[in-house]
C-alpha cells in the first residue's frame, strides 16, 4: 500500500493530518539536520520536534546525524526497537566536479574561502568573522599573498575589513563547476555549522584536496571528522 514520504519538517505536519485516512499509518521521513534547532525555542521549534514522535522510519542523511537523534532521545529514538528500524546513508559527493587539481597549481596568491552565509543563522557568521580576524592576525598570514573571499550567500555582503592591508570580498555568485573550479584552486575552506551534520561543502572541499575547518558538535567530534578526511580539522 501507498506510503508518504516528508522532507522536512513542514511536509511531516502536513502528513500526520492525513495519516487517519491512509491504510498505511508510518510514513518515511527523509531526516537532513536536526530541524528544531533552525529556530530560537518558539511553535516552530515545538511543531518541528513534534514529527520525531510521530509514527515514521527515519532515513537519515549521515551517521552522524543519526547518533545526535538517538544520543538525545529525540521523539521516539529513545525506544531502541523504533530506532532499529531507521536506515542510513552516507553522503555522497559528485566526483564530476569535486576531485583534486589533476596538475600543480602555481604558486601565487593563496586563497582562503569563508562560507559567509548571513541569512542562516546556524552558520554563525559573526562567531566565524571573529575566528578569521583572529587568525590573521598571526604572522603565518603574513608570510605570503593572501586572498578572501567570502562565498555561499546572496552577494549582499560588503568588503569586510580583516586587519591592516586584509580584507573579506564577496566573491561572484557561480554555477555548480564553477563552484568546484573555485574550490579546487582555493587553499582552506572555513565553514562554521552549528550542526551535527557534516555539511556538503566541508565535504567537497576535501575531495578537491583543500582544507576544511569547520567546528565540532555533540556527536560531530574532531576525531569522527578526521576519521572521514584527514584534510577536515575542527
Amino acid at each position: 500500500c501507498d506510503m508518504f514520504m516528508a522532507t522536512h519538517w513542514t511536509t511531516a505536519q502536513q502528513i500526520k493530518a492525513l495519516l487517519p485516512r491512509m491504510a498505511q499509518k508510518r510514513f518515511f521521513y527523509l531526516i537532513q539536520d536536526f530541524e528544531p534547532g533552525f529556530y530560537a525555542w518558539s511553535s516552530n521549534y515545538a511543531q518541528a520536534m513534534e514529527t520525531y514522535a510521530l509514527d515514521h522510519i527515519g532515513i537519515f542523511n549521515e551517521h552522524l546525524l543519526f547518533d545526535y537523534f538517538v544520543a538525545q532521545g529525540a521523539g521516539r529514538y529513545a525506544d531502541p526497537a523504533f530506532v532499529a528500524e531507521s536506515l542510513v546513508f552516507e553522503p555522497a559527493v559528485d566526483r564530476a566536479h569535486f576531485y583534486p587539481p589533476t596538475v600543480p597549481r602555481s604558486r601565487g596568491s593563496r586563497r582562503l574561502l569563508f562560507y559567509a552565509r548571513s541569512s542562516n543563522p546556524r552558520n554563525m557568521l559573526g562567531l566565524g568573522l571573529a575566528a578569521l580576524r583572529a587568525a590573521v592576525a598571526h604572522p603565518v598570514f603574513g608570510q605570503e599573498a593572501w586572498e578572501f573571499l567570502a562565498i555561499g550567500g546572496n552577494n549582499s555582503l560588503p568588503a569586510l575589513k580583516l586587519a591592516p592591508g586584509k580584507w573579506l570580498r564577496p566573491a561572484p555568485w557561480s554555477d555548480y563547476s564553477q563552484y568546484g573550479d573555485l574550490l579546487r584552486s582555493s587553499d582552506i575552506l572555513l565553514f562554521p555549522m552549528l550542526s551535527p551534520h557534516t555539511s556538503y561543502p566541508v565535504l567537497e572541499m576535501a575531495a578537491c584536496g583543500g582544507v576544511a575547518v569547520t567546528n565540532s558538535f555533540a556527536t560531530k567530534t574532531a576525531e569522527r571528522l578526521h576519521s572521514l578526511c584527514a584534510n577536515i580539522i575542527a
